[in-house]
């Protein structure tokens, strides 16, 4: 949040982040809740309580990387590193 530059670049490097991830955990959510249609409610309530770890993982991961690729690519001051 040094300025626009910083701002943008770190929400268009986080933004495709996201997307792989949602195109990762979407299906992954839709196949395991499938998978435990007939069963209890207490197996139903504890695959789509593991859904949420996914997503969990890549939000964890976005914000180490977007703030790694912001210290390779911008200086202290959010000045772009030639």
């Amino acid at each position: 949040m040094k300025n626009m530059d910083t701002w943008r670049f770190a929400h268009r490097f986080c933004s495709l982040i996201w997307i792989v991830g949602g195109c990762i955990s979407l299906p992954a959510a839709i196949i395991s809740m499938l998978s435990v249609i007939d069963k209890s409610e207490n197996t139903i309530g504890y695959v789509g309580a593991s859904c949420l770890v996914l997503p969990f993982i890549f939000i964890i991961i976005s914000i180490l990387l977007t703030e790694s690729a912001l210290k390779k690519n911008f200086d202290n001051f959010g000045q772009p590193k030639n």
